[in-house]
């Protein structure tokens, strides 16, 4: 026959979702002298959910484009940006790296 359950482990994440288990044995009394094994399955498995969830990274979305140039001839600059939000930084999730703008000289001759 079967043993006693023994208690659930403890989730197999720390954040988000994992898995506990616990067993019982075939052992009350085990089996001897060709009898028969227990019938069924010695564990249970379920779902568990850690009490934080897990973070997530920042990360770039693709860059905008380009602005016109500031002067329409002679030097000048143009610009274009991208944002943190592909995702967005979430529960202690690090942020992106590098700048969220870029900044090109423009050299546009005049006649």
């Amino acid at each position: 026959m079967w043993g006693s359950w023994a208690t659930w482990t403890a989730c197999s994440k720390t954040c988000g979702y994992g898995i506990r288990e616990r067993k019982h044995v075939c052992d009350n009394p085990k089996p001897a002298y060709n009898g028969a094994s227990c019938v069924g399955i010695g564990y249970k498995k379920r779902r568990c959910h850690a009490y934080y969830p897990c973070p997530i990274n920042g990360n770039w979305t693709s860059w905008g484009a380009w602005t016109p140039c500031t002067k329409t001839c002679g030097l000048s600059y143009r610009k274009r940006s991208r944002s943190c939000t592909n995702p967005p930084p979430q529960y202690n999730g690090s942020g992106c790296g590098g700048k969220n703008d870029q900044v090109e000289r423009c050299k546009t001759p005049c006649k």
